[in-house]
């Protein structure tokens, strides 16, 4: 009977175990609610993240670990989904949305990162059972235990197999297809596409702009700046964006050099120019470059988005200028002229927007 009674009560204890609370890593918690806002809502990584961060009490540390799993799974979630497909037992394109990207963090971790094995996969679990469910936190599990017992390039043999050299070159480094046969017109040289293809997954140093009269690079010494070799205004340095202060307060920003450089070139060309117009402003990186250069010379600088939520953005870094809202076409229905204009269509941010990084127009 007592034997009995041990075994009774050992198998409560086991099963009080498997249904204890979940303890989702708080980190991994913020990357993934982001992440569904940029895959499922349409949002922009490189505003929502360095919000959150901003917000939260993580250290520095967890800040880059944080940065490091959001835009590494962006940049490869193309790849793992091709590995993912190859353990699911339904049609990767019909699985929950909720299980698909709990699982691309998960393979960001084990394949892309230096977490240990058994950490990436347990930690992984917790934050599906936190967010998912026990039981689509199960399926995850599974998934995972599957990917975990081969290594990337075991699951990656069969795409040597394809004999269309675009399809393949998409798959092992993460590319749409469009981006890579895109390429191939222009460069007519397999080996110099796969150099291209690989130099942009390598993580990069963040960009950051000075904004006239508001901030100088001299000011970022201390973090290491190194200038920009094109744009006047820019440097880079090895730094969570949230850690400086003239970020944080908008004296500053995150902008890609060339990006800088069309706003740049613009106001050179436009120096004589006494108004200018940002035709398609949002969310505003050219916008705040420009009203700040804009501010030295004199000029009337007017902003224009057709969207309302990305015009609330610009309104925020423009400063005192104004910003319209409204279909670019129906601009002269506002009886107004500017002497200088600029349109940047395609923006210069297209590239990384439709490679899923969500890294918009700047």
């Amino acid at each position: 009977m007592g034997q009995e009674l041990t075994q009774v009560n050992a198998v409560v204890e086991a099963r009080r175990n498997t249904f204890k609370k979940p303890k989702a890593d708080p980190v991994r918690l913020l990357v993934y609610d982001i992440l569904t806002e940029v895959n499922r809502r349409d949002g922009y990584s490189n505003l929502l993240l360095p919000r959150a961060l901003d917000s939260s009490a993580f250290d520095q540390r967890d800040k880059a670990f944080a940065t490091e799993l959001l835009y590494g799974t962006l940049r490869m979630q193309g790849r793992h989904d091709y590995v993912l497909a190859q353990v699911s037992d339904r049609p990767w394109s019909e699985v929950d949305t909720g299980i698909v990207d709990v699982t691309r963090l998960g393979l960001q971790q084990i394949f892309e990162m230096r977490v240990p094995m058994h950490a990436a996969v347990s930690e992984t679990v917790e934050l599906a059972r936190k967010v998912l469910g026990e039981s689509k936190a199960s399926f995850v599990n599974a998934l995972l235990r599957k990917v975990s017992a081969q290594s990337l390039e075991e699951w990656l043999a069969p795409v040597a197999l394809i004999n269309d050299e675009v399809s393949r070159l998409a798959i092992t480094y993460s590319h749409p297809e469009w981006i890579v046969s895109a390429y191939f017109d222009l460069l007519r040289d397999f080996e110099e596409v796969r150099s291209l293809l690989e130099a942009n997954n390598s993580p990069a140093k963040p960009t950051f702009v000075t904004w006239p009269g508001r901030s100088e690079i001299s000011e970022f010494h201390e973090w290491g700046a190194i200038q920009t070799p094109y744009s006047p205004y820019g440097f880079r340095a090895d730094v969570v964006p949230s850690a400086l202060e003239a970020v944080r307060h908008r004296r500053a920003g995150v902008q890609d050099e060339g990006s800088q450089l069309v706003a740049s070139i613009f106001a050179q060309a436009a120096a004589d120019k006494s108004s200018w117009l940002d035709l398609c402003a949002g969310p505003g990186g050219k916008a705040a470059l420009l009203a700040s250069i804009a501010g030295f010379g004199d000029h009337r600088f007017v902003a224009n988005e057709i969207s309302q939520i990305r015009a609330d953005l610009v309104k925020q870094v423009v400063g005192s200028h104004e910003v319209w809202v409204g279909d670019a076409r129906e601009i002269a229905t506002r009886g107004e002229g500017f002497d200088a204009i600029l349109a940047d269509l395609p923006c210069t941010g297209i590239y990384r927007r439709l490679r899923r990084s969500q890294i918009r127009c700047q």
